[in-house]
């Protein structure tokens, strides 16, 4: 219930078409990090760390060009 909370109850599956903020999620997560201590803080450090690696994940996805072979006549 704390990470529902913690990141806006977001309720989306993740096949949804829905865009996710990953940079948003990674602050909000460096924030929960900021107002721990100790385990808790390594917790919420490695949380904002896999953010980021799945908004670079998505931008790498998106970005590539789709892998098309030219007709050969």
């Amino acid at each position: 219930m704390f990470l529902m909370f913690s990141f806006g109850c977001d309720d989306r599956g993740m096949g949804s078409d829905a865009k996710i903020d990953y940079q948003r999620e990674a602050m909000t997560a460096m924030k929960m990090a900021l107002a721990a201590s100790g385990f808790e803080r390594m917790k919420w450090v490695r949380v904002a760390q896999a953010w980021q690696d799945m908004g670079r994940w998505v931008e790498r996805r998106d970005g590539a060009a789709p892998c098309v072979q030219a007709e050969q006549d």
